[in-house]
């Protein structure tokens, strides 16, 4: 006999990964795969398992049969076995006991036999632990007609055969995810029959659903529940499938509707509902779009609904399914137009009541009904209302021939001043006041001068927060009609005129109605102000503003609101998004631009795959602004630009909306720019706005971190918590794209009449290649990281792997960390396993879009960076925002953080089998990220910035500080200040006034508001500042490359080395790179062999004085004795100095012949301002 030990080896070898728990085998099932396999079993018949067991050591029995037949079922269920330790099984009494220590078997359809069924609680465990796929696809539900359908058991289930799931437990739950029954499976007439055993289920719950989800558990993981209910173990897949219920909606016919809307009392409810934006009709189609129902008395009937076009005709009826205030919209096939359903561009949607629903669900007369209906009109989000349909001269036509109703007693308007030249839009608040009774069509308002007759404007209505504005464009209006006049009458039109401003109608035809609403409205030249414009312009977003404009005599600063149209709700906001959307290049003289706001709406609306050309990170280009770039419109023009072109159309934009948010003509700008790149930058800008605007010289503005500075003096000023003793601040301002370290001295001066300030500046230190994008781009690779795990786990080992933790990567924690850059170890090194992690994604979610070449595939990939990014930003905003702990993919709350459309939250990966790309929708469920995880992935990169910052800065120094700001919302990170003690002990943090803290706004804001305020304490003249800015320090090291490798020529703490090189040279090659030796630039310099200008020791100190920054000591030292102490002939020298203006170096060429010296001009500028500036949306990441 065999005994247990020798069949557990045995059960090791063939399970040689871990020995699995037992499968539920049914005996006929064993005889299904006995006729497959052509085995006779006569010789030992068996209904039983003790039956199946004699069959198994019966001596006719053949080994071989049995080994087959061991290794068919064992295939079945997927398990993970070695075949070959099968084969070897030689005795009968062995493969007896494998075979039972593997399975359990069970006789035909025998109740008692099944394991132990699960409670709702456990099964509500074994839901919220498991892998969720949706398999809608392979699972069919018969049509379920009636609401005792379930309690019935008259539930009829067809499985694909690609699927296999365990018959012995189904959960049934609501859409919200709550387990309302446990029951099984059982045959019956070639399908399965849901059963819900009475103890299992809420007969009441069930009695009221409408809809619901079936759950299934894997046949392969059936053994996992088989006489052990531990669910909260469960770590498997759950197979889900949506169904609903046929008598929960009324079929109601489109003419029934028509009757019904034509008798009943109409109710505008435009502002209780809301739909995601829709991008064509067939959205609605796809049963997934989502209303929602706002206000505690709005309560809808979910039996049945209409949908009318803006003629008032029933394109399609349906019924609503869901709970709450959210529920999904399902249209009626039967009832659709197509025909007229895909035209539309606007409709309404009508709902009953919920006290109709009785009457609805018993079948009443509905022709006959007379009680309320609720309305609620929406645009196509691809339908812009923005342009008028008609002319001034088709209105007057049609104003002149149409029925006039005077509704001036039930519409009241908001007072109004119209500017000259100026649109009128949604922060100029012109709206009015409706009753609920009054249905508008919203695509076309006029307003009538009623001396003259004329129409005076066209424009448009808008529904924002509930509130209906009055909206136009500067073009749309006649201004003249305003100077002399003030007596107006607004026009409006029914709902049932939409028809002939959509369809084409000959609208001089037009006899239907109009409503008057007379009304008063002021009118006021456009000034010229002498106040000055400031602009931050940013990497990621801009600013801008002014002061004392709105507030005349308040002086208080005043920065401009951009309007936020990317969501339902219009929203004004400081910070414009610094992107550029190519609308239109078909006239390559005439090329129109969408910025901010505009453009990533545009990109919104395009599913983040535009056809058109996008652009990010223009900032910079400052440094290169002639190159060109080729452009695309959505309708495959193209053409060729200078990027000066595109930076000019950006900041005009910016001036534009700057102008109509404070109504008035700027002639001054003031630009804000990193101090390495102001000389550039406002010589650049001054080139764009020649003859338009006064761009302040660089004497006259500040650059960034000066900004940032003078905002905090400002602040103490205004506190009067500032002293007449010297203070000292240190400020880390991380942008969208670069980082500037800055110190300042600064004291005031009081004077009977004014204060003087006095502020000394320096720039210490940069970094133009970390800021606020970085973030966002590590946290892009953890989602990418993440899901790619997920989905490669799913591949390879037939379930998902929710649990892979970035600190799997990245194993030092943060001590660790600093202690490796601190040793000279570079952050790539530690960053190695993450980076390959993420490169090894790229096989399951590409988004490497330069590297393909194919159009769709290239769409496909550019479309999957693009909405990582999206999500990246938002979580990244929303965990420094609240301090999330952490975010889970599974929460509806959480989602909505950086999914707002669920129509749009999908990602293409690739399909294991094809290669091919395919939807994947609701990419990141199932995966988690945890605050920990992205301080882990921050961490080397934040270290590391600060390290080339502070690493080198005398100690003494930087502890010699009153204040420490940090700008940026980078700073916000707690990491940020975590590691910034690394270097600045608490301590002398606590001595000096500490961290400066603010919020993120004001981060985002501090230098936009120092810029204005410096601009307005100069002009007003009640403070008076002297700031002198120091020349900006070097903080890369230069070497020069030759056959022996690199020698360091000038270096970051003050080393600088003399090159001799012979008369016959023709070039000298450089590379320049940071305090971590990370390559920056590579430039050659060539040498001129000419023997002119003679010169004396006295002309070179003199030059280089005069055009380098360096120390007397320095200068006599390192160079002058070293090239005059030499005493070889016909040579070469050359050295390199920092130079005194822009951000670089002067190199420095003397030619030394028959004992005289001569000076190749004098010092040849080579500007860091060209570094390697990193990019994230060149498609290569």
């Amino acid at each position: 006999m065999v005994d247990a030990l020798q069949i557990d080896e045995i059960m090791g070898k063939v399970f040689p990964n871990g020995i699995m728990g037992k499968q539920r085998l049914e005996i006929k099932k064993i005889k299904e795969y006995m006729e497959e396999l052509d085995i006779d079993p006569s010789n030992s018949p068996f209904e039983t398992a003790e039956e199946f067991k004699a069959y198994l050591l019966h001596t006719r029995t053949k080994g071989f049969e049995v080994k087959d037949l061991l290794i068919k079922a064992l295939q079945d269920i997927d398990a993970d076995f070695d075949e070959s330790v099968v084969r070897k099984i030689n005795t009968r009494e062995e493969r007896c006991g494998i075979f039972f220590s593997v399975f359990n078997i069970f006789p035909n359809g025998n109740d008692d036999a099944w394991p132990t069924r699960l409670t709702r609680e456990q099964f509500a465990a074994l839901y919220s632990r498991a892998n969720k796929i949706d398999a809608q696809g392979d699972i069919h539900i018969d049509e379920i007609e009636g609401d005792d359908a379930i309690e019935k058991s008259q539930v009829y289930i067809s499985i694909a055969d690609t699927l296999s799931v365990y018959s012995g437990c189904v959960g049934l739950l609501r859409d919200s995810g709550e387990v309302v029954a446990v029951g099984q499976l059982e045959e019956n007439q070639g399908k399965l029959q849901l059963i819900l055993p009475d103890v299992q289920g809420d007969d009441n719950a069930i009695k009221n659903l409408k809809n619901f989800i079936l759950a299934f558990i894997p046949q392969k993981a059936a053994s996992l529940l088989i006489g052990n209910v531990e669910s909260q173990q469960y770590n498997e897949d759950v197979y889900i499938c949506h169904c609903r219920i046929k008598s929960a909606a009324v079929q109601i016919t489109k003419k029934e509707m028509a009757n019904i809307y034509e008798r009943a009392v109409k109710v505008d409810k435009q502002r209780e509902m809301q739909l995601p934006a829709l991008q064509h009709m067939d959205d609605l189609l796809k049963e997934n779009i989502e209303i929602t129902f706002l206000g505690d008395d709005m309560s809808v009937s979910s039996a049945c609904f209409g949908v009318f076009d803006d003629a008032g005709d029933v394109i399609a009826t349906g019924h609503l399914e869901g709970e709450g205030d959210k529920q999904r919209l399902f249209l009626h096939n039967e009832t659709i137009d197509y025909e007229s359903f895909m035209q539309v561009k606007s409709f309404m949607l009508v709902f009953f009541p919920a006290e109709a629903e009785i009457l609805l669900e018993k079948g009443g007369n509905m022709n006959l009904y007379d009680g309320e209906i609720y309305t609620g009109r929406f645009r196509l989000a691809t339908d812009s209302l923005s342009e008028p349909e008609i002319t001034a001269e088709q209105m007057n036509s049609l104003y002149a021939q149409a029925v006039h109703i005077d509704k001036s007693d039930s519409i009241d308007v908001a007072e109004f001043v119209f500017t000259e030249k100026m649109p009128v839009t949604l922060q100029d608040s012109f709206f009015i006041k409706i009753p609920n009774t009054l249905s508008l069509y919203m695509g076309c308002v006029g307003l009538i001068n009623c001396n003259t007759g004329e129409v005076a404007a066209i424009g448009y209505l808008e529904y924002n927060k509930d509130v209906l504005h009055l909206l136009f464009k500067s073009k749309n209006i006649v201004y003249n009609s305003f100077i002399a006049n003030r007596k107006f009458k607004i026009v409006l039109f029914p709902q049932e005129a939409a028809s002939f401003f959509q369809r084409n109608i000959d609208i001089s035809n037009y006899k239907g109605n109009v409503y008057e609403v007379e009304c008063y409205l002021d009118y006021q030249k456009l000034d010229t102000t002498e106040k000055t414009l400031c602009i931050d312009f940013g990497t990621s977003n801009t600013t801008a503003g002014s002061y004392g404009i709105k507030e005349p005599y308040s002086n208080d600063v005043e920065l401009v609101k951009f309007l936020d149209i990317t969501e339902d709700a219009v929203e004004s906001k400081e910070m414009l998004p610094t992107i550029v959307y190519v609308a239109s290049c078909a006239d390559s003289e005439h090329i129109e631009y969408i910025c901010g706001y505009e453009a990533k709406k545009k990109i919104i609306e395009a599913d983040y795959d535009t056809q058109a050309s996008v652009f990010y990170e223009i900032k910079r280009w400052i440094t290169d602004i002639n190159e060109k770039e080729e452009i695309f419109d959505e309708n495959g023009n193209k053409c060729n630009v200078s990027r000066k072109e595109i930076l000019r159309a950006y900041i005009q934009y910016v001036i534009d909306k700057a102008e109509q948010y404070f109504k008035v003509k700027f002639k001054t700008l003031h630009f804000s720019a990193p101090v390495k790149l102001k000389a550039t930058f406002n010589q650049e800008m001054n080139d764009l706005f020649k003859g338009q605007y006064t761009v302040l010289r660089e004497q006259s503005s500040l650059d960034e971190g000066v900004a940032i500075i003078y905002n905090h003096i400002a602040k103490r000023l205004c506190e009067n918590s500032m002293s007449e003793d010297e203070e000292k601040i240190m400020i880390l301002d991380c942008g969208g794209g670069t980082t500037d370290l800055a110190r300042c001295t600064y004291h005031y001066v009081p004077t009977a009449s004014y204060k003087i300030i006095n502020v000394v500046t320096s720039f210490e230190n940069g970094d133009s290649n970390f800021g606020g994008n970085n973030v966002t781009y590590r946290i892009l690779q953890i989602l990418k990281i993440k899901l790619a795990h997920y989905i490669k786990s799913k591949k390879e080992h037939s379930h998902a792997d929710r649990n892979l933790s970035v600190q799997e990567l990245i194993q030092n924690d943060e001590n660790e960390i600093m202690t490796r850059i601190d040793g000279g170890e570079s952050k790539r090194t530690i960053y190695e396993s993450f980076e390959k992690a993420y490169d090894e994604a790229e096989q399951y979610i590409p988004t490497k879009f330069a590297e393909s070449k194919l159009m769709k595939e290239k769409r496909k990939i550019k479309r999957n960076y693009y909405y990582l990014w999206q999500m990246a930003e938002a979580i990244k905003i929303e965990f420094y925002r609240i301090n999330l702990v952490v975010l889970d993919f599974n929460k509806d709350k959480d989602r909505k953080i950086y999914a707002q459309k669920n129509e749009q939250y999908y990602l293409f990966i690739h399909d294991g089998a094809s290669n091919d790309l395919i939807k994947y929708d609701n990419p990141m469920k199932d995966i988690d990220i945890t605050i920990n995880e992205i301080r882990r992935v921050l961490c080397p990169d934040i270290y590391a910035l600060l390290n080339t910052l502070f690493g080198k800065q005398n100690p003494d120094e930087l502890m010699n500080c009153s204040f420490y700001k940090l700008s940026g919302q980078s700073c916000k990170i707690s990491l940020f200040h975590d590691l910034f003690k690394e270097f600045i002990p608490g301590k002398y943090l606590r001595a000096a006034k500490g961290v400066v803290k603010e919020n993120s706004t004001d981060l985002k804001l501090a230098c936009i508001k120092g810029s204005i305020e410096y601009i307005r304490d100069k002009e007003i003249g009640e403070i008076k500042p002297n700031i002198s800015v120091q020349v900006p320090k070097l903080i890369y090291d230069i070497y020069r490359i030759g056959s022996t490798g690199e020698e360091k020529v000038l270096g970051a703490d003050g080393s600088c080395r003399l090159i001799e090189r012979p008369d016959t040279a023709k070039k000298v090659d450089f590379v320049v790179k940071d305090s971590n030796g990370v390559l920056q630039k590579q430039f050659t310099y060539v040498l001129n062999l000419s023997w002119e200008n003679k010169c004396n020791k006295s002309d070179i100190e003199q030059c280089i004085r005069e055009t380098a920054n360096i120390e007397e000591e320095s200068l006599w030292d390192q160079i002058i004795s070293t090239l005059y102490g030499g005493n070889e002939d016909e040579l070469i020298y050359l050295f390199l100095l920092p130079a005194k203006q822009g951000y670089g170096v002067n190199i420095y060429q003397i030619n030394k012949h028959k004992g005289e010296f001569y000076l190749q001009e004098k010092g040849t500028f080579e500007s860091f301002e060209g570094e390697t500036l990193e990019t994230f949306f060149n498609g290569k990441r």
